[in-house]
């Protein structure tokens, strides 16, 4: 029981952690490079990461993911 605590924990900082490289990055970031780390956003939301929410709150990027939940897989290529 104790390992699986730990093992929480530190899955918990690992996300963290990628979450925040990806918002320091120089350029700015993307929407794309949050979805490919799935589990980490996932775990960051449950968390409830306020810089995160607030990314995923904005108007422009909520129309991104509903066009990624709502276009077919080939129209997503164009």
């Amino acid at each position: 029981m104790l390992n699986y605590i730990f093992a929480q924990r530190n899955a918990y900082g690992v996300a963290q952690r990628k979450i925040a490289q990806i918002f320091k990055q120089e350029g700015g970031y993307t929407l794309e490079e949050f979805l490919l780390e799935e589990e980490c956003m996932i775990n960051q939301i449950s968390a409830q990461n306020p810089k995160l929410i607030e990314y995923l709150c904005q108007g422009s990027t909520l129309k991104q993911l509903i066009a990624y939940s709502t276009r077919m897989p080939s129209e997503q290529h164009h």
